[in-house]
């Protein structure tokens, strides 16, 4: 193993290879990253492949960074007719019309609906979303999960957990090497469990040297 103090050396397990990427863009690219869930078999998604996508979008973080409730009624309302806000300024090519994509959005839901309460929950995630999700990209693995990452990322690079790691990582090969492309939120990798659960189950543990 070298011992060039350059080198970061570090043990961790490694979840898959992406094999696809979206954009998350209101030009359409979203659209295209919800076919990419739903044409996928996925690992960890317990309720599904449309809550797969919108908690995968906004990282499953509420806009003030905490964890979005595990039933998340609201959330999952407010998604619905952001969703359905988003679709109408596509379908209508308003995004590509200039001015503020947030204020054509908003005129937009607001034609679907005139319920304060349904309204209130769109913005708040659209909040999440602003915070979380835009400017990223959507990604699935070759192992079943679904992720958001930067858009530095490219397909064949390795989503991996590495010892001492608050998230999931992605990692590009440089033969016997590695470099650290990006951090990751990948669905269904709770916070410490993933990593017990795969030691449980005696996969192999890897070792990635970093350049």
């Amino acid at each position: 193993m070298p011992n060039d103090r350059s080198h970061l050396i570090l043990s961790g397990y490694q979840l898959g290879t992406i094999d696809a990427m979206s954009g998350l863009g209101w030009d359409g690219a979203i659209q295209l990253a919800l076919q990419l869930v739903l044409s996928k078999a996925l690992v960890n998604s317990p309720h599904g492949q449309s809550e797969t996508f919108w908690r995968t979008i906004i990282a499953n973080r509420r806009p003030d960074t905490t964890p979005a409730d595990p039933v998340a009624n609201a959330e999952r309302s407010g998604f619905d007719l952001w969703w359905q806000g988003v679709n109408e300024l596509v379908n209508s090519q308003q995004v590509n019309h200039g001015g503020n994509e947030f204020e054509r959005w908003w005129r937009a839901v607001c034609t679907l609906t005139t319920a304060a309460d349904k309204i209130k929950e769109a913005s708040e995630y659209n909040r999440a979303f602003s915070q979380h999700g835009a400017g990223r990209v959507l990604f699935t693995t070759d192992s079943g999960f679904v992720g958001l990452s930067r858009t530095t990322i490219n397909v064949g690079d390795q989503v991996c957990l590495l010892a001492g790691g608050q998230t999931p990582f992605v990692l590009r090969s440089l033969r016997d090497k590695y470099q650290l492309v990006s951090e990751a939120y990948v669905h269904g990798i709770m916070d410490g469990k993933c990593w017990a659960d795969l030691e449980e189950s005696k996969t192999e543990r890897l070792t990635f040297v970093l350049v």
